[in-house]
């Protein structure tokens, strides 16, 4: 998400004008800005989740959209790092998140 030299790549943008869903690593501390720049070309009630020690027992997911991913991540003492989802997949993220702790919770019976 970031150049080198800290700032926001330009390819953001270009990514924000096409209709598909996008991942975003090392974003997070730009997310205010990114989730920005999406409004200006995708609707509020797009889906944004962030996922925070994605395939860890410990992995938390926060979902939204575009309107309030980042007033649900406010309260949160560590913001990085993690993984910005933006798209219509999102909103199917709940089946699929079930399905997930269910398999580790199968994977953890066995040890």
């Amino acid at each position: 998400a970031t150049t080198v030299t800290g700032a926001l790549s330009e390819n953001i943008i270009k990514a924000a004008q096409t209709d598909t869903t996008v991942i975003i690593l090392m974003g997070i501390r730009k997310l205010e800005e990114i989730v920005s720049i999406f409004q200006q070309y995708r609707d509020a009630d797009t889906g944004a989740a962030l996922i925070f020690r994605g395939t860890w027992h410990d992995q938390n997911v926060i979902m939204g959209t575009l309107q309030n991913i980042h007033t649900k991540v406010e309260h949160l003492i560590c913001k990085a790092p993690g993984i910005i989802v933006i798209g219509d997949v999102v909103k199917l993220a709940p089946s699929y998140f079930s399905e997930l702790v269910i398999e580790h919770l199968k994977y953890m019976e066995k040890d």
